[in-house]
């Protein structure tokens, strides 16, 4: 296993929770920008990601175990 810093983990759960509140795969702006912000507030106010992504939508954890996984497709370019 890796060792990961502090400040790897704490991205690695912002990330997460970003993932959660924008789950389409066209978001990923979305995503990378409320990681950025996320990370510093957490830093900022010694708050947790996870407080935050409820803050932001209270219900989310309900409406995201209600979702259905997404697959996990490879998609290959055609050798012609």
């Amino acid at each position: 296993m890796r060792n990961f810093t502090p400040e790897q983990i704490l991205e690695r759960r912002c990330k997460n929770a970003a993932m959660e509140l924008y789950p389409a795969p066209h978001q990923w702006r979305m995503v990378e920008n409320w990681v950025v912000w996320a990370y510093h507030k957490c830093l900022r106010e010694n708050i947790t990601p996870r407080e935050l992504k409820l803050r932001q939508a209270p219900n989310i954890e309900k409406i995201s175990a209600n979702r259905k996984p997404r697959a996990n497709v490879l998609y290959y370019p055609h050798s012609y």
